[in-house]
């Protein structure tokens, strides 16, 4: 994600900046489903274990 924070930094060019806002706006979402996803895992695995 640093080189999109970088090239939107550097250009001057509006419609290439709201594209390249909408990409990390778009890769912030995915990491943080990613890592939702990881979390409702990991308490499964705990539920499971105190259940067993």
């Amino acid at each position: 994600m640093g080189l999109l924070a970088e090239e939107l930094e550097l250009s001057h060019d509006a419609e290439r900046r709201a594209e390249l806002a909408s990409m990390q706006i778009k890769a912030i979402a995915l990491s943080v489903e990613a890592r939702k996803h990881a979390l409702v895992e990991e308490l499964a695995r705990g539920s499971t274990r105190r259940s067993a």
